[in-house]
């Protein structure tokens, strides 16, 4: 049974007149400021030390981190503006060493991941983007390749030259740079937190739902950036939601 309370309320997947559930078998939910699963931390990030709901010290460790990360506040590519939040998630056992991407999605409570990720090295530490087919759509991922990720501004993205049709109403080629360099300076300063700097990226479409005429697409697809927690060897990184869209296709 997972618990929920006003402090700790599941991740909003309504949209319009769809009903979409988590690609997950267990709901993620923000607990204050920090995205978990409701399985996850059920006494909450700020219980009194001593009582028996309180974090161990590994833990609030990984706590102290994500409040003080300097974290963007919404997932950088995409069609809409949604939340960029900082994620811990417990593992069934912790890790001392870069786990499997197939533990990975495990601890992500993601059920038969292989089904819907044709050509995921899952049993690889460091498995590569691989690419869809091209008669393939909403297919998951996860992966190690910074530049694939949707999350974070990506450093080719960073670097490369900006054109006029890349600068937004009401900002300056200026303006767009710096915000790209905090979004890079938030990912670098996750690498520095989490083991050996290893970071994977995990992308899971939500269930397809009908849009009419005979098809069905995901609506939303669920991302991570996540490593292994030094001090708890828990998960920890970031978490958000886009609109699917072909996001990732």
């Amino acid at each position: 049974m997972v618990r929920t309370t006003p402090r700790r309320m599941p991740v909003d997947l309504s949209l319009e007149d769809q009903e979409n559930t988590f690609p997950t078998d267990v709901p993620v939910i923000v607990e204050g400021s920090i995205a978990t699963f409701a399985s996850d931390f059920v006494g909450g990030f700020d219980a009194p030390e001593g009582s028996l709901s309180s974090l161990p010290q590994e833990v609030r460790t990984d706590v102290e981190f994500l409040r003080s990360w300097e974290l963007p506040d919404k997932v950088y590519y995409g069609s809409g503006d949604y939340p960029l939040l900082p994620f811990t998630s417990v593992c069934a056992v912790p890790h001392r060493a870069i786990p499997t991407a197939a533990k990975v999605v495990s601890d992500l409570h993601k059920p038969d991941f292989a089904a819907n990720a044709p050509g995921v090295q899952l049993e690889s530490t460091n498995p590569p983007w691989v690419r869809n087919a091209w008669d393939q759509e909403g297919v998951d991922e996860i992966h190690t390749d910074e530049a694939k990720q949707h999350l974070f501004c990506t450093v080719e993205d960073m670097e490369g030259e900006m054109n006029s049709y890349m600068i937004f109403p009401g900002t300056t080629a200026a303006s767009m740079r710096a915000e790209m360099r905090q979004y890079n300076g938030a990912l670098q300063a996750l690498r520095a937190y989490v083991l050996d700097g290893h970071l994977f990226f995990v992308l899971l479409h939500t269930p397809k739902v009908p849009l009419g005429g005979g098809h069905a697409f995901s609506t939303w697809a669920l991302q991570w950036a996540v490593g292994v927690s030094p001090s708890s060897g828990n998960l920890v990184g970031a978490f958000g939601r886009q609109r699917c869209h072909n996001l990732c296709d």
